[in-house]
This record gives C-alpha cells, sequence and structure tokens, in this order.
C-alpha cells in the first residue's frame, strides 16, 4: 500500500481504530464485489463486516472524492469509517484511485509538492462529509417475496409476488408500490406519511437496490402483456396495489439479485431469511429409465420437502430455488410433492 495514501486516509478517519481495522478488512479481503462504473465514475463495493456487509460507494471528481457507507458510524462521526478506508484501498488496488503521488515516485521535492496537494483534496472532503445537510440520507429497503400457497396439496400453479418496505432509520410498508416505482424511475418525490416522504434530492438509493427496482418498474410496465396471458387468472388473483407479480419470464434475474439484498420468503407460514437461487446443485437426481419409468436417486438421507413452482421450473426446499434444466421440466409431474425421504 502507498505510504502517501496510509498518511492521508488515517489522517481523515474518524479514528485511529477506523483506520486500523479498515486496513485490516482490506488485507483480509473483505472488500467484496467490487464493480467500477465508468461512465459514473463510481467504485460500488460490499465490505464484510463481522456480523453483517455494508455497502460503499466512492466517486472521484478531478480533486474531490465523495464516499458513502450505509454503516451507521458513517453518519454518527466524522471522517472515514473502516468501511470506507478498505474501500479506497481497494479501489486503489484496482488502478480506479487517482490522486497526487499515485505514481509511486521516489520522494522528494514533487511528493512534498504531492503531500500538499492531497491534504487538500482530503481536506475538501473532510469539509464536505461535516457538512450534515448537503449529505443525502441512504435509502434501506426490505424485500418480502411470498406465494398465496397456504397448504402443500396446491395445484404447483403459484406465481410468487414481491413487496417491499421502504424508508431511512423506520421501514414503511409500500402500499402502492407502481406507483413509488414510476417516482423512483422519473426521479420524483413520494410521500408516504406526514412524517416521511422519498425525496431524490435528500436520499441516496444503492445501485443494487436500483437494478432491483428497475426490474420491477419493468414488471410493472409489462403487466399489460400478461394481463392477456395464460397468467390472466393469475393475474386477477394479485389485485392488491402493495404486490408485484414475478412473471416467469423474469423471475430468474429478480430472484437472484433478491438473495443479495435485505430479502426474505414468507411460504406456507414460514419465513425464510435469507434464501437463495442455484442453476447448479439438486436436492435428488433423476434416471430416466423408460418412458413410463422414473428412477429417484436420493442425494441426501435427512428428511426433505420439496415444493415444485411449475410456472417457473422452480423446486423449492429448506430455503433454496432450485432451477429445473428443460428436460427435467418436462420430466416432472405437474402436481405439488411433498416427500419424506426417509420413507421412500
Amino acid at each position: 500500500m502507498d505510504r502517501l495514501l496510509q498518511a492521508f486516509i488515517r489522517q481523515h478517519c474518524s479514528s485511529e481504530a477506523s483506520f486500523e481495522r479498515g486496513v485490516t478488512y482490506f488485507q483480509q479481503q473483505r472488500v467484496e464485489d467490487a464493480t467500477y462504473n465508468r461512465e459514473e465514475q463510481t467504485f460500488y463495493a460490499v465490505v464484510r463486516g463481522n456480523q453483517k456487509k455494508y455497502h460503499v460507494e466512492l466517486k472521484q471528481r478531478k480533486e474531490n472524492i465523495y464516499a458513502w457507507c450505509d454503516c451507521p458510524a458513517f453518519n454518527s462521526f466524522d471522517g472515514f469509517c473502516k468501511h470506507i478506508v478498505a474501500g479506497l484501498f481497494k479501489m486503489d488496488k484496482a488502478g480506479f484511485l487517482n490522486y497526487p503521488g499515485s505514481n509511486k515516485k521516489k520522494q522528494n521535492d514533487t511528493d512534498l509538492l504531492a503531500t500538499e496537494q492531497m491534504i487538500q483534496l482530503f481536506e475538501k472532503h473532510r469539509l464536505r462529509m461535516m457538512n450534515t445537510t448537503n449529505r443525502k440520507q441512504p435509502i434501506q429497503i426490505e424485500y418480502l417475496l411470498k406465494s398465496d400457497t397456504s397448504s402443500p396439496f396446491s395445484n404447483g400453479d403459484d406465481l410468487l409476488t414481491l413487496e417491499i418496505k421502504f424508508g431511512v432509520t423506520r421501514l414503511y410498508v409500500v402500499r402502492k408500490i407502481k406507483e413509488l416505482l414510476s417516482a423512483i424511475m422519473n426521479e420524483q418525490s413520494y410521500t408516504f406519511t406526514k412524517n416521511f416522504s422519498y425525496d431524490p434530492t435528500e436520499h441516496i438509493i444503492l445501485e443494487e437496490d436500483r437494478h432491483i427496482l428497475a426490474l420491477l418498474y419493468e414488471i410493472s410496465n409489462h403487466e399489460k402483456f400478461y394481463k392477456h396471458s395464460q397468467y390472466d387468472y393469475w393475474n386477477m388473483r394479485y389485485t392488491d396495489d402493495r404486490f408485484l407479480m414475478i412473471p416467469p419470464f423474469l423471475a430468474d434475474n429478480v430472484i437472484e439479485k433478491l438473495t443479495q439484498r435485505n430479502a426474505s420468503f414468507e411460504f406456507i407460514e414460514q419465513v425464510y431469511k435469507p434464501f437463495s437461487f442455484s442453476k447448479d446443485s439438486m436436492p435428488l437426481s433423476f434416471q430416466l429409465q423408460s418412458e413410463q419409468e422414473i428412477n429417484y436417486q436420493l442425494l441426501i438421507d435427512q428428511e426433505r420437502y420439496i415444493y415444485h413452482f411449475q410456472p417457473y421450473g422452480y423446486l423449492f426446499s429448506e430455503g433454496v430455488f432450485y432451477k429445473l434444466e428443460p428436460e427435467l421440466r418436462d420430466i416432472l409431474p405437474t402436481l405439488v410433492f411433498f416427500y419424506d425421504w426417509n420413507g421412500l
């Protein structure tokens, strides 16, 4: 790590402990999912803490650095938190952080000038962070994936729905999800209660959440298509403005992204948080012995329950959505099955 960068990050940390822990996080490779958007000139990363993950956004505009983190410390103290420290070192290692002295020249008069420039750069950033009135508040979103399946003996044609909770410190149930999505995509404000309104000039939505919301907005715009499709009957069942029905042709993308966010799946009076999505592993394998005979070979010995979401080609078991291969979708019966594997 460049010692100039170390010196000035340390100088502008909220505490010495924040700097040391940030260095440790970086060295322990806790900075994950690092991406750089060249168009926005923004570095995004997830920093794995001791108990949960936090999201970091780092932007450089000429001589200015803008840093944001969704951890509690960021809004409580002036200066860099440990997650921002780790993110800055990762950004530098990836070659996206440009600062005077980053060409690793020998320490000389030129480096002394670079030192002064670095002081000015981080001083500007420190003053900007202290001006809390200009800092956008991060929006927290909770995603609630549901199925209206209330019995293991339903016919397996159940579709998945999604509702969300939205806010800063207190999360509000979104009662008209399509209206909120439209407001967000069009950079408009949206009122929840007299105590809280979403305002794009005051609030910031994480990039990962924006990707999901963009997908949901696409779904809401495509409803006119599947209202007249084979899913018309199911669409009629989901008339509540809080819900958005997830159509099969976009489900893989939506569910994969949900597994990386604050999301839960409510299914037959149980809540799975977190849940996951798999295209590779299966809870069981199939061998087609003849046209009429299927042999089920167990991969596990414990009791296990499997539910078949037929429209999506999914099997759901113990918090995992398994994506069926096309040939297996034809093999599986169209009825919903609950198996006691110990009984086979």
